[in-house]
């Protein structure tokens, strides 16, 4: 058989050569496996970090929308307020009774209106 023919250190040789080629291309193959695996993580992540984002975007929209809306309401009390603060300080300059210390009988009549 040529297997016997070859001397000992040369088939040793021949036996690490081999074995040393099954094991690089384990790492290779290994290797290989997780490059995929990290790309694919990579691109999950990214896929991720967009999808975040954008719900942070859409949230960032909405508060905006509802902070605008309270800001109308607001506006629209304050104007009202200043309607009333109006109407009350005309109501007061025509009282005839404004000027003394005590409260008139119009005077108590607005303020009753203001409790209710």
């Amino acid at each position: 058989m040529i297997w016997n023919a070859i001397p000992a250190v040369w088939r040793m040789g021949l036996l690490l050569a081999f074995l040393a080629s099954l094991g690089g291309a384990y790492l290779f193959v290994r290797h290989q496996g997780y490059e995929a695996g990290y790309s694919r993580a990579e691109a999950e992540c990214e896929a991720e970090k967009a999808a975040q984002a954008e719900a942070n975007r859409k949230a960032m929209r909405d508060a905006e929308k509802r902070l605008m809306a309270a800001a109308d309401t607001l506006s629209l009390k304050h104007l009202e307020l200043d309607d009333a603060i109006q109407s009350l300080s005309d109501a007061a300059a025509a009282d005839p009774d404004g000027g003394l210390d005590c409260l008139g009988r119009d005077s108590m009549q607005r303020l009753n209106q203001i409790g209710r």
